[in-house]
């Protein structure tokens, strides 16, 4: 998957106070994984990413999640997850609740999905009580290779 999209976080800079503070940042996404059909409906997408920041490269987050989807005939798919997030960064890794969905723009021959438009979203456990100023958000591209 490639996106494009924002973050806004509030930071812990650790030794940096400079890099303490909230941000709002475009992120440019990839992430990739392998879907599992569990069902005629079901699937889990285990998956790595990295967001890299286009403001402030020093705070590009790698992270990992685990999705849990309902699919759809067509081969769309909406769904949820949970992941951590920035765990290349030790003062602000967090856990993170995913919610996204994804709807087909181009198929294979056998009319199953090869490429989606997905759209995700992100809120971060470490500031639950904060959303306003701890969310991420991304629209983009997945291609499905098998």
């Amino acid at each position: 998957m490639g996106a494009f999209g924002k973050q806004r976080r509030t930071l812990d800079g650790g030794d940096d106070p400079s890099a303490s503070g909230s941000f709002c940042d475009p992120l440019l996404g990839f992430k990739g994984g392998v879907q599992i059909q569990l069902g005629p409906h079901v699937m889990v997408a285990p998956a790595f990413g990295v967001a890299v920041n286009l403001d402030q490269s020093g705070r590009t987050s790698v992270f990992g999640e685990l999705e849990l989807n309902r699919t759809f005939g067509n081969g769309g798919y909406i769904g949820t997850g949970v992941g951590v997030w920035d765990f290349n960064h030790g003062n602000n890794v967090t856990g993170n609740l995913l919610i996204h969905l994804g709807a087909p723009i181009a198929r294979y021959v056998d009319g199953r999905s090869r490429a989606l438009f997905v759209v995700e979203g992100r809120l971060f456990f470490d500031q639950m009580s904060h959303i306003d100023n701890n969310y991420q958000f991304w629209a983009g591209l997945r291609y499905v290779v098998r």
